[in-house]
């Protein structure tokens, strides 16, 4: 069966810290084909997302986004500068 919509195949986001330092990161069609959501905002997140999204003393260990996996498993991603991806 041919696919009937447009297949995302690149995702390049560009996050800024709370110390004005930013990176951008591009996710590829892999990746991505193993990603069901990225969470941005903790209304749309269950009790264990909010906890690990929740902001801790150090800035550094503070999650941009959840990704989830289409198995269905969160991880936290974009935490601090200079890492390249997944957190997990």
């Amino acid at each position: 069966m041919a696919n009937d919509r447009g297949v995302v195949v690149a995702l390049t986001m560009d996050i800024e810290y709370p110390d004005g330092s930013t990176k951008r990161v591009t996710y590829d069609a892999a990746w991505l084909a193993d990603t069901a959501a990225l969470l941005l905002h903790e209304s749309v997140m269950d009790e264990e997302q909010t906890q690990a999204f929740a902001a801790k003393e150090d800035w550094e260990k503070n999650p941009a986004m959840i990704r989830v996996t289409v198995v269905g498993e969160s991880h936290t991603i974009c935490m601090r500068p200079g890492h390249s991806g997944d957190d997990q």
